[in-house]
């Protein structure tokens, strides 16, 4: 009966990590970090952009990482993994996009 507590704890705890740390880089980014000389405030966009990105195109890599290893094994875990990661990597393709 431990288990699902000390699992949501930790979850709490590392989502309020990253919330803070969230708040933290957004301070970051539009009241510490300097304007760019050629291009201005433009720039900042690319703080979020890039990484955004990247996220995206790691979510698709796991996608077909977890999809090829449920097609040699027929584990339903690889699939939903697969399925997870495919939905975050649209989530994030679509951030892309608006950015």
């Amino acid at each position: 009966m431990t288990e699902p507590t000390s699992a949501r704890a930790r979850l709490v705890v590392t989502g309020t990590a990253t919330a803070a740390l969230l708040a933290l880089s957004a301070v970051g980014i539009f009241l510490v970090a300097p304007e760019d000389a050629d291009q201005g405030v433009i720039q900042r966009i690319f703080y979020y952009h890039v990484a955004i990105a990247i996220t995206s195109l790691v979510a698709f890599g796991v996608a077909a990482i977890a999809a090829i290893a449920y097609l040699r094994t027929r584990r339903l875990a690889y699939d939903m993994v697969s399925v997870v990661s495919i939905g975050l990597g649209l989530f994030f393709s679509g951030l892309v996009i608006i950015t």
